[in-house]
C-alpha cells in the first residue's frame, strides 16, 4: 500500500516548522521580538482561515489598546497565549 496525502493533513515537514514557529514564538520576550516571529512566518494558518502577519501584528495592537479582545488572535503556535503572557508582562512591570 502506498503512503497516501490526504488534502489538510500535516506532514513531519509541517510539523517539524509548526514546532519550530510555536518555539519562536514562546521564546519572544517582547511584543518587538513577537513582531518579528509573525513578520518571519508570513502567513499564519488557522483552523478556519489564514492570516497575513500585518493583519496579526494589527490585531495584537488592537488587543493592546483595549480596543478588541484577546479573542480575536488566532491560537495557532501559541499566539494567543504568548500576548496575554505579554500583556500580563507589561501590566506587572507599569
Amino acid at each position: 500500500m502506498t503512503d497516501m496525502k490526504f488534502e489538510g493533513e500535516p506532514t513531519e515537514e509541517a510539523s517539524d516548522q509548526d514546532t519550530k514557529y510555536r518555539e519562536l514564538i514562546k521564546a519572544a520576550a517582547d511584543f518587538d521580538a513577537l513582531y518579528r516571529v509573525i513578520r518571519e512566518i508570513g502567513v499564519i494558518r488557522g483552523s478556519a482561515k489564514e492570516y497575513p502577519a500585518e493583519k496579526v501584528i494589527d490585531d495584537i495592537e488592537r488587543v493592546r489598546k483595549d480596543e478588541i479582545d484577546e479573542g480575536f488572535i488566532t491560537r495557532t503556535y501559541g499566539l494567543r497565549e504568548k500576548v496575554e503572557e505579554l500583556l500580563g508582562v507589561r501590566s506587572e512591570t507599569v
